[in-house]
């Protein structure tokens, strides 16, 4: 049986009266592809700025590597990478 990498229970996010995330339940396991498909607005990069530490949830909870504490979830944090909405670089490849 594969580790859990990501599991997210019942996360939340609202901005005043805008709910942008409600009550999202992923779970992610080691080796999977997982991808977000969505319309515009459908919470998609606020999902992922909580993941990432870059959003604080508005409730809900989070576990990356099995680290749910704060302190364990930044130390988690620095084993993963993302990147999200455009990249600034990505016109210097085009150009060339």
């Amino acid at each position: 049986m594969a580790d859990i990498v990501l599991k997210t229970n019942n996360l939340t996010k609202k901005y005043k009266s805008h709910l942008a995330v409600n009550n999202a339940n992923i779970e992610v396991k080691q080796g999977d592809i997982y991808g977000l498909i969505g319309k515009n607005g459908a919470g998609k990069t606020t999902l992922l700025r909580m993941i990432s530490g870059l959003t604080i949830p508005t409730s809900g909870e989070i576990e990356l590597f099995g680290e749910t504490s704060t302190y364990g979830l930044n130390k988690s944090r620095m084993r993963t990478g993302c990147i999200i909405e455009t990249p600034s670089f990505f016109s210097l490849f085009v150009c060339i």
